[in-house]
């Protein structure tokens, strides 16, 4: 899968090629771009097949993540989602308020599990604070990447 974040003048477009050849695309705003980028980096450094990213590649639509709950595809509904993808946007929520609101990595692991907990969520047992501490690293090295210029293209394997 490919997927490629454009920057436009007020806005910004996330496209991705499927493994199967389809393109879907969204335009978006500069905290759901910086929300997306976490997700790959995420899912990439856990190697999540059925995070986000998976689901996408699986065939469901970018749009369907944006839906009211109620207008949500069955699979998309969060008491059908896979365990990786009820992980992955807690934990790509948590990050996303650190790293944009600059916060002290010494709390952050602190936060996530406790994050987790309050909403009845196993911590994942890769996750662990060394593994929080390169996820964090490596985002902030594509996102600085991104603000660099104005197209960032990245590949997951499913």
């Amino acid at each position: 899968m490919k997927i490629t974040f454009t920057k436009k003048k007020e806005s910004f477009i996330v496209s991705i090629e499927r493994d199967d050849g389809t393109v879907d695309w969204t335009k978006t705003i500069m905290p759901l771009a910086y929300h997306d980028i976490i997700h790959y980096v995420l899912e990439t450094e856990l190697n999540y097949k059925r995070g986000f990213y998976g689901l996408i590649n699986e065939g469901f639509a970018m749009v369907d993540f944006q839906k009211p709950k109620d207008q949500k595809p069955i699979g998309l509904q969060t008491k059908n989602l896979p365990e990786e993808a009820l992980h992955t946007e807690f934990m790509v929520s948590v990050l996303q308020t650190h790293l944009l609101q600059f916060g002290n990595d010494a709390d952050l692991f602190g936060t996530l599990k406790q994050t987790l907990e309050i909403n009845e969520i196993e911590l994942p047992k890769e996750v662990d604070e060394k593994k929080i501490a390169t996820i964090v690293s490596k985002t902030r090295v594509l996102l600085k990447e991104f603000q660099a210029k104005d197209k960032l293209e990245v590949k997951m394997t499913f």
